[in-house]
């Protein structure tokens, strides 16, 4: 198993079982590592995963199931990765929209000398100085291309096949200073994955949805709090018309979706549960449901996914 890959699945499915050692801290998104001219976001707070019920269930019930787990467990074992307590969050970004130039952030408590000596291994690797740190790179032969890390202390591990972007990503981190956070980025208590997009006007790709095109910026989180599973998006828009426009498109999607499973009462009750808002250029949608019920109908849709994936081919 490739290196990179190892780290990826680590940082992904680390967040599996059920026998978790309570933290006292979440790992929240830090907003001292984001680039200034970062354009979209990925954060997954695992501390704030571990105390959940719907997300914690869903993936260890995964992790569980996994085909490659005691591999995984056993390479990470040789990297000095506990895989229930060490890691705390992993964050995404990019300052283009396009994720080969994007890098990922991984918060753990990690052996520093352990990960590298693995690296190491690797017969393209090869390190180098900047911004007073040690780069440390090398290719993945999976697809040929070049894999830049670099550790910023010994809990946070910065990995990109963009040299530049991990290289700006340091000199951020470097200046120890945090960036002030628009009102519009806020995120619940109890959040554990968020998604934020900034400029969506340079996003090009064929066949654009209105939706984006008439955008400025996302904002999306989903998490439990009390007892509640919760998921909010959030669209910053033109102007007001626009985003009572998409409110009223976003409220009959609702509608649709109710009469498409109008034979499936515990789907209805869930999106009846959806409420959407507008005001001034900014349109939310909110959806809030107990964990309990929440739970059986995300595992039921996990379960058809895995099906039909498993149908076409897509899944192993």
């Amino acid at each position: 198993m490739r290196i990179l890959k190892l780290l990826v699945i680590v940082a992904l499915i680390g967040v599996a079982g059920i026998a978790w050692t309570p933290l006292a801290w979440a790992s929240e998104l830090d907003w001292g590592q984001v680039p200034d001219n970062w354009r979209w976001i990925v954060h997954f707070d695992i501390d704030q995963l571990r105390d959940s019920k719907v997300a914690a269930t869903l993936f260890s019930e995964f992790w569980h199931a996994h085909p490659e787990r005691h591999k995984i467990e056993a390479i990470a074992a040789l990297a000095g990765l506990n895989l229930k307590k060490d890691l705390h969050g992993v964050t995404f970004l990019g300052t283009r929209f396009d994720p080969k130039f994007g890098a990922m952030i991984i918060h753990c408590r990690m052996n520093p000398d352990l990960l590298v000596g693995l690296i190491a291994s690797e017969p393209t690797y090869r390190r180098r100085e900047s911004k007073g740190l040690i780069l440390h790179q090398w290719t993945d032969r999976n697809d040929n291309s070049e894999i830049t890390g670099c550790f910023l202390d010994q809990d946070h591990l910065v990995l990109g096949k963009d040299a530049t972007a991990v290289e700006v990503i340091i000199e951020r981190y470097q200046q120890k200073s945090s960036q002030e956070r628009p009102d519009f980025f806020n995120v619940r208590k109890g959040t554990y994955l968020q998604i934020h997009a900034n400029e969506l006007q340079e996003l090009s790709v064929p066949f654009m949805s209105p939706l984006l095109r008439r955008s400025r910026r996302l904002s999306a989180m989903v998490g439990e709090q009390s007892g509640q599973f919760f998921l909010q998006c959030s669209f910053e828009v033109e102007g007001a018309e626009i985003a009572l426009d998409l409110k009223d498109a976003l409220t009959g999607l609702v509608a649709i979706g109710k009469l498409h499973y109008a034979d499936r009462p515990e789907y209805v009750a869930g999106l009846t549960l959806i409420r959407v808002f507008a005001s001034e250029n900014k349109t939310t949608m909110v959806w809030t449901m107990p964990a309990e019920p929440a739970l059986r109908v995300l595992k039921e849709i996990a379960s058809q996914v895995a099906t039909e994936g498993k149908k076409s081919g897509g899944l192993p």
